[in-house]
């Protein structure tokens, strides 16, 4: 496997080691040792798994933990923005394309938003998160913040939730 970093801090990009053969393809979405001594090796506290249409947003969601996700059918525009007002990449964002032949995966670091759109019908993402779901403790914003600037792929229309839909965008000041 190979760590990458990326544009914002403590987000990484991870390239898992993929096997094949006539059979198929096997990969290890996630093992302790493999990741530990780092931040990558929380202790996971819920693991996700969710299946789009081509054209859904679902996103951008922050909370107090860390993310790991992969694409495990279809494909995804996968994107982490740094909500963390201290942070020296406060604002940024970075998109990687999740696919299960590409083998990549994206750990969202605590505080960070993440969200994605499916590229294709029935998308599945599966993430496990260091933290448990709580609606009192997640934040959403909206995921055309212009003080983002999210570059989402081209559609001719967006599916999206009410909640991801009505969603407020960053206050003004920060």
């Amino acid at each position: 496997m190979e760590i990458r970093t990326t544009a914002i801090a403590d987000c990484r990009l991870l390239i898992l080691d993929r096997f094949q053969d006539t059979r198929g393809v096997f990969a290890e979405l996630y093992r302790a040792g493999r990741y530990a001594p780092s931040e990558l090796a929380p202790a996971w506290r819920q693991i996700n798994c969710s299946t789009s249409r081509k054209n859904v947003v679902r996103g951008i969601h922050a909370a107090p933990f860390a993310k790991l996700i992969s694409c495990v059918h279809g494909r995804v525009f996968d994107v982490v923005v740094d909500l963390r007002p201290a942070s020296p990449t406060y604002k940024r964002w970075v998109g990687q394309e999740l696919t299960p032949e590409n083998g990549l995966q994206v750990y969202v670091p605590p505080g960070c938003g993440h969200g994605f759109m499916a590229l294709e019908d029935d998308s599945i993402v599966v993430y496990a998160q260091s933290g448990e779901y709580d609606p009192k403790i997640e934040r959403t914003v909206h995921w055309q913040d212009e003080q983002i600037g999210i570059q989402w792929p081209a559609a001719a229309e967006y599916i999206l939730s009410p909640r991801d839909r009505e969603a407020p965008g960053l206050p003004a000041q920060q």
